[in-house]
């Protein structure tokens, strides 16, 4: 396959895209997503927790 784009595309232009997909797939994607979960989820599993937490307390009183 990669052949086949190096006929069409020059092969550092290959390369690079080659490394920019993988950079994005191991290094920043996986970054990303773990600031969407603590900007968006935590806060909500955070209170979520601490609803459970309180009402074992109360369910054990």
């Amino acid at each position: 396959m990669l052949n086949h784009l190096s006929d069409i595309a020059p092969k550092a232009a290959v390369a690079a895209a080659v490394l920019w997909a993988g950079a994005n797939y191991l290094v920043i994607g996986p970054e990303v997503a773990a600031r969407v979960v603590r900007a968006d989820h935590m806060p909500a599993c955070e209170a979520r927790h601490n609803e459970w937490a309180l009402q074992a307390a109360q369910d054990k009183a």
